[in-house]
């Protein structure tokens, strides 16, 4: 969700067969040990928070959340 939001890839997507724990492993062993590409991902996701704020999705989450859970 985020590289489509960002409109380019910001991190790597695990989808079905991608999303092994070698995969997440190495792609996050490879983020920790590279701290511009750390920063860099730190930089786009915070982009990304600030972008979606006016729609108030956080909060919009947590309540859909909430109802689907009965709460």
């Amino acid at each position: 969700m985020p590289n489509i939001i960002a409109n380019k890839k910001v991190v790597e997507e695990f989808i079905q067969r991608k999303a092994t724990p070698s995969n997440l492993a190495k792609y996050t062993l490879e983020v920790i040990r590279n701290p511009s590409k750390y920063k860099e991902i730190k930089e786009n996701l915070k982009k990304i928070k600030e972008r979606l704020k006016p729609y108030h999705s956080l909060e919009n989450t947590a309540l859909f959340i909430g109802r689907e859970l009965g709460l």
